[in-house]
């Protein structure tokens, strides 16, 4: 299952993000990896950060998929580490993130890592086919 830093992999596709648009972008990104693990079947958990936004403010997430699941959380980088920290199965997650502290703190522990840059090539390959 992949674990991903939703912000971080969506700034790789938009550098610079208007803030009127961003739900827009949100949504596009969110679905796009939601073809992509129905097509593959493979599972994955996207979290946005929703620090400064009460949950209230954000659009729900109408989203059917076996495959993927979204989560608003008060920290991704937080959210993630915390799940890598409650299993003993390395080989159960994949963490997608170009966040240095995930990062250090998954390959530590022996979890497999793509950046976000690299997980964005695999989208966009699959986009294209």
């Amino acid at each position: 299952m992949y674990l991903i830093d939703g912000y971080n992999l969506l700034h790789q596709f938009y550098k610079d993000i208007n803030e009127n648009k961003i739900n827009y972008y949100r949504e596009e990104l969110i679905y796009l990896i939601k073809d992509y693990c129905e097509i593959k079947r493979k599972k994955a958990q996207i979290f946005f950060d929703v620090k400064s936004v009460p949950l209230s403010l954000l659009p729900p997430i109408r989203l059917k998929s076996d495959y993927l699941k979204v989560s608003y959380v008060k920290d991704a980088d937080l959210a993630i580490i915390n799940i890598l920290e409650n299993t003993k199965d390395i080989t159960r997650y994949t963490v997608v993130s170009s966040d240095r502290k995930i990062i250090n703190y998954a390959q530590r522990k022996g979890f497999k890592v793509f950046s976000s840059q690299r997980f964005k090539t695999i989208l966009l390959t699959f986009k294209w086919e």
